[in-house]
């Protein structure tokens, strides 16, 4: 929880400092002291019939406004809720709704949002210019309605929010072009209509971002793997045939050869045997692999991204060996789009990914291929729409650079994505080869793949890998 007053500037008179000495400086349940401190302030304002900012000073923008840090001066004026109570019990009295929230930085979000309510804000607007204003939501269910007003004048039209797939899983809604002259404003947040689930949905902040603080990214992060710390993502499935087959380390620890983690601190290894093999894994080849399952669905359209990191002195690799696949139930043949690589010409290994997936023969053919660089991370980027017939599609890019496929386009259309008879796909990575390559008398330590920040998405913003 945010400690109460902790937005910097002057306090309006004595009396409200005297509040904020009253207040505790933890993130811990609100102590009586810190709520007879809110009242006391809300009472003074209340008592005052006027509007004044939380925490004594206008908020800047460009910046973040926590939504639980609405002004003083209570309801019909500060805000409106259709009922008098408090239904979350977190950090201020009154009848707005807060509970804590989950969401990356922790704090309070304002929850159980009715129609025809509103929270108010006072800003400070450093200069002119246009504004990106994005709010930070989350619903189970389907959402519904809400709009962001500067001074009684509507900014952003109906902003919608989506099913996030929880009251605490957020993504965030973003509407560009906002003309905002400097100076002093008063921001509303107002909810218009419920969603299927009965409310608007959970707010947990409003970012005005100007020319110098770009917007956050918009979109859902269904997936995020980048190992900080120190684990996987909960939910995450794993095959492997002995404990530390898949093992993340972090850059102070890593193993000898491995490279420093792509981004941040940590990074994992998937080391295979070639006795990693059935029934310690669901086939006669060996492989590692981890993913989260059912996570895709058929009309779906996801953005996935994943660093790969092939070390230097790497062996030729005769036949196939994959390391990245959507893949699932019913397992009945090649996944419709697989990313390998192999010396399939004697020339070096390379790169290639598969399409054009035949449902009827059950396999698919090479649709691009490039050499392998060793000793250096690799980053892909990969679109596609799931389908189960030709209505899918698939684009991929390399280390910031856009593939061509075989059909000379940056566009693969046309594709079954999803096997026949499928009703969902996994997502993740995997180390699975072809057995009998790299037998163990030759490779008693097995071979490693390394990866890093593998996640998927639903837009290119949220899980796109910036560049080194």
């Amino acid at each position: 929880m945010k400690p109460f007053g902790s937005h910097p500037g002057r306090w309006p008179t004595a009396a409200l400092a005297t509040a904020v000495a009253l207040a505790p400086l933890s993130c811990g349940a609100p102590s009586d002291d810190a709520e007879d401190a809110s009242d006391e302030i809300e009472t003074s304002s209340r008592a005052l019939g006027s509007q004044s900012p939380y925490g004594g000073a206008a908020w800047a923008a460009p910046g973040t406004i926590q939504a639980e840090n609405f002004d003083n001066g209570g309801e019909g004026v500060a805000y409106h809720d259709v009922d008098s109570t408090n239904l979350g019990g977190a950090y201020r009295t009154g009848g707005v709704d807060l509970q804590s929230t989950t969401d990356v930085g922790g704090g309070v979000n304002v929850g159980w949002t009715k129609p025809g309510e509103w929270l108010e804000y006072t800003i400070d607007v450093t200069t002119n210019g246009t504004y990106a204003v994005s709010v930070r939501v989350a619903s189970h269910g389907s959402g519904g309605t809400l709009h962001v007003e500067v001074d009684g004048a509507d900014k952003t039209g109906p902003m919608k929010v989506p099913d996030t797939g929880g009251w605490q899983t957020w993504t965030t809604l973003t509407h560009s072009g906002v003309a905002l002259s400097a100076g002093s404003h008063v921001l509303r947040l107002a909810f218009d209509a419920a969603g299927s689930n009965g409310y608007v949905g959970n707010v947990n902040k409003v970012i005005l971002a100007g020319s110098a603080m770009p917007p956050p990214p918009s979109g859902t992060l269904l997936y995020n793997a980048d190992f900080e710390n120190g684990a996987w993502p909960s939910g995450t499935t794993f095959e492997q045939c002995a404990s530390g087959r898949i093992k993340v380390y972090s850059s102070t620890t890593k193993p000898p050869g491995a490279p420093a983690p792509r981004r941040g601190t940590h990074a994992v290894a998937f080391t295979v045997l070639d006795t990693d093999v059935d029934p310690c894994t669901p086939t006669g080849n060996p492989r590692a692999s981890a993913y989260k399952q059912g996570l895709l669905k058929p009309g779906q359209e996801v953005w996935e991204a994943w660093s790969l990191f092939v070390p230097s002195g790497f062996p030729s690799v005769p036949y196939f060996m994959m390391f990245q696949e959507d893949y699932g139930y019913p397992f009945h043949s090649t996944p419709p789009n697989g990313f390998y690589l192999q010396n399939f010409d004697g020339t070096g290994n390379r790169f290639f990914v598969t399409g054009d997936y035949d449902p009827v023969a059950k396999t698919a053919v090479r649709v691009w291929d490039a050499p392998v660089a060793y000793g250096v991370w690799h980053d892909w980027l990969v679109h596609r729409k799931l389908a189960l017939d030709t209505s899918g599609f698939l684009e991929v890019w390399l280390d910031g650079q856009a593939v061509t496929f075989d059909n000379n386009s940056t566009h693969l259309g046309g594709q079954h994505t999803m096997l026949a008879g499928a009703t969902s796909a996994n997502f993740g990575v995997i180390h699975y080869r072809k057995a009998g390559m790299f037998p163990v008398a030759n490779y008693p330590n097995g071979l490693t793949l390394y990866f890093d920040e593998v996640r998927a998405g639903t837009t290119r913003d949220v899980v796109e890998i910036p560049p080194p």
